[in-house]
């Protein structure tokens, strides 16, 4: 009986950490494309021109990451 309970108890906190990684996962998707964004905007209310490698490197970053590519 405390067996089958312990099993039950670690089955669930499985569970619960699978949910909350794809609850999570959304939000740090959508902070990360925020800040790309954030970041295009500011370059592009200063007038600049390219997107400097750095934040090149970020943006691809990001976009690799999200689902579908």
């Amino acid at each position: 009986m405390i067996d089958h309970t312990s099993t039950r108890i670690e089955q669930q906190e499985t569970a619960l950490r699978r949910q909350n990684r794809r609850r999570y996962a959304f939000q740090r998707l959508l902070e990360a494309t925020d800040r790309v964004l954030w970041q295009l905007e500011e370059m592009n209310r200063d007038g600049v021109k390219n997107v400097p490698a750095p934040l090149r490197a970020e943006i691809r970053e990001v976009v690799d990451v999200m689902p579908g590519n």
